[in-house]
């Protein structure tokens, strides 16, 4: 008489068991992962923009501590999606050296062309007209960026520069500085294939907040910080995108507060 063998091949159901035990356990894990990616792809991103805040310092510095323009001439066309070549972008480069630091990991325009072809769609300086219709030429605004023509933003100028953006994350659009508020709504500060971006009726930037739903900043005093949109401005207290620290203008609100409810 044989003995009967204690080992066995496992039957169907407990391989359906095994199965589903896995199956559970990487929808948990999953997710925990995908965060794990994206918190090491922010801190990438992070450290883009603490490369490019001290750039910027180094640039102001050497350059009668004035902040470079956003754009500098002979200036390209809109047909040629070359407008704002020989951006501020290009300046920093020889502090740096490397174009791949303007270029956010998260971004899912990471390789799309910007207006200052050399570089991709990712990050942009911080210009603010601050005043009803557009600013000119010659102007400053109420950002960090001068126009193409005026004679750039002094430090000197800045009220608090640790509580004022420099640079910050964009999407969709190809522009190579970002505009909280225009002084109307009526424009939407996109182009060609990007026109036509509204949320409730509002006309929205293209703030990229793809990091959990926050956005890096880097400050002009070069500390970088993750903020969500309408953490930018307080009521009466404190407003990152103007160099004069006045109260936000209710456009600019309203626009940070569409972005705030976007998804993603």
């Amino acid at each position: 008489m044989k003995n009967e063998r204690d080992d066995r091949a496992f039957t169907l159901i407990e391989l359906l068991v095994v199965i589903a035990i896995i199956a559970i356990l990487a929808a948990i894990l999953f997710p925990v992962f995908a965060q794990a990616r994206e918190k090491a792809r922010q801190s990438a991103c992070a450290s883009n923009l603490k490369q490019i805040g001290t750039a910027l310092m180094m640039y102001v510095q050497d350059y009668d501590e004035t902040f470079p323009n956003r754009r500098y001439p002979p200036y390209g066309t809109v047909a040629a999606n070359d407008y704002d070549q020989n951006s501020w972008r290009s300046l920093i480069q020889p502090y740096v050296r490397n174009a791949q630091i303007l270029v956010c990991p998260s971004n899912p325009d990471k390789d799309t062309p910007s207006w200052d072809p050399e570089f991709r769609v990712s990050y942009a300086g911080n210009f603010n007209n601050g005043g009803p219709g557009n600013v000119a030429e010659t102007g400053t605004g109420k950002g960090v960026f001068g126009n193409g023509g005026s004679p750039g933003v002094p430090l000197a100028a800045i009220a608090r520069p640790s509580e004022l953006i420099s640079v910050t994350e964009i999407q969709s659009i190809p522009y190579v500085t970002f505009v909280v508020e225009r002084g109307d709504l009526s424009y939407t500060w996109n182009a060609g294939k990007y026109n036509g971006r509204t949320f409730n009726n509002v006309y929205i930037s293209a703030l990229f907040k793809g990091h959990s739903g926050m956005t890096n900043y880097v400050f002009t005093d070069g500390h970088v910080k993750a903020l969500r949109p309408n953490q930018t401005w307080k009521e009466n207290a404190f407003n990152y995108w103007y160099s004069d620290a006045s109260e936000l203008a209710a456009e600019g609100k309203a626009v940070l507060a569409a972005v705030e409810a976007r998804n993603p």
